[in-house]
Parts: C-alpha cells; structure tokens; sequence
C-alpha cells in the first residue's frame, strides 16, 4: 500500500482529496445529486441513523466476517455498487475498480454507463465476482445480446434498475458544460447499436411503466 493511501483515515478523506484534484466538473458529477440534492441529503441522514452496537464478553480470538452471496462466498458483507464513468476519477476506470474487488475477495458491479466494456473489465479481474447493472431497454433483442455478452465474460448476476423515470437535472453539470476526458470512452458508444441505445434510453424515460414486462424473458 502506498504512502498517500494510508494517509486517507476515513472515507470523508476520500472526498477531500478528489475534491483537491479533480477538475471541478467531474469532482460536481461524482459529489453533486440532481435537482435540490434532496436524495442525497436524504441518503446521507439515512447512514448516519446506522449504530454499531457492541457485544461484550464474547471471544474475539477468531474473528470472521466473510459470508455467502446467491450462494458463493464473499470476505465481507460489502461490495461496489454501479457507478457511472470511473475514468473521470482515474483513467484505469473500471477495470481497476474490479481488481480492487477481486482482490478484497467480494463483489463489483459493472454500471451500464461504464467507460470499460465487458471483455475489459474481465480481462483485469478474471477471478472476481462480477454483476451488472441493466435497464430494461426498448428492444428486447439488444437486452438479451447485452446479457450474452455479460455473462460471456464472466458476469454472474443482474442488478435491476426499477426506478429510472427520467434523466436527473444536474445543475452543476449544466452551469459547468460537462464533458468527458479524451482518454474516456463509453460501452454505450462502444455498443454495436449505438443509435437503437439511444432510442432505448429515451424509451426508459418516456414509458417507466413498460420497464416491469420484459423481466420474465430476461429471466428466461
């Protein structure tokens, strides 16, 4: 471990430093919620009601944490959840994110909005255990390639979003004209039906009711 990542105590540590380095844009994308930033006041206020609560004269000579996830094991009871472009941090991106996880022993999932395509992330983290996050998009063949591909290189389970009704209104990307850095790519774009994405992202927005339907043939 190097010098500079033992001098980070605390996750708030995390945020200073990004907020140091990154351009401001990108540090607003990551920091920043949409609107009035009420769901992430919200998200904030919920972890801190979290108490650890002690248990005393208990023997703690062997110690475990590790459990079971759909059956496989994992060395603790927390993973990564989907974010979106992990290149706007660092330009390893998510391939990086996936050889933390594999090498802590627990989960990583992929966000659909990744800067790193499957065959990417797989090749860094062949061992580790590997999600993705989907939307239920317009045409159902795309869906099911996207899922092939998947689990084609590794990916062993899906983390449905139910709740996408429309794009949030970031204001400070807005005042910023946020844009990604050259070195940054996105597997939309790498997508082989780039345009019926974007149709089907438009889709997600238009007809949120539309989303529950497809999950049967998915599962099938």
């Amino acid at each position: 471990m190097s010098k500079s990542v033992t001098n980070f105590a605390c996750v708030n540590d995390y945020e200073d430093y990004a907020r140091k380095h990154l351009p401001n844009m990108y540090f607003d994308y990551f920091f920043d919620g949409a609107g009035q930033g009420k769901t992430l006041e919200w998200n904030k206020t919920g972890f801190n009601k979290y108490r650890i609560r002690p248990k005393y004269m208990r023997p703690v000579t062997n110690r475990n944490l590790s459990t079971t996830i759909l059956g496989k094991p994992v060395a603790f009871p927390i993973g990564i959840s989907p974010t979106a472009y992990h290149k706007l941090a660092h330009k390893d991106g998510e391939p990086a994110t996936a050889k933390a996880a594999q090498d802590l022993e627990t989960i990583f999932i992929l966000s659909s909005h990744s800067n790193s395509t499957f065959e990417e992330v797989s090749k860094v983290a062949p061992h580790g255990r590997k999600w993705l996050q989907l939307y239920i998009f317009q045409s159902r063949e795309m869906t099911k390639d996207l899922v092939k591909l998947a689990e084609e290189n590794g990916f062993e389970a899906l983390v449905l979003t139910v709740d996408f009704t429309l794009f949030g209104i970031r204001r400070h990307l807005i005042r910023t004209e946020f844009i990604m850095p050259p070195y940054s790519k996105r597997l939309d774009c790498l997508w082989k039906k780039k345009a019926q994405l974007l149709t089907s992202l438009a889709f997600l927005s238009r007809y949120p009711s539309e989303q529950v339907k497809p999950i049967e043939y998915i599962h099938a």
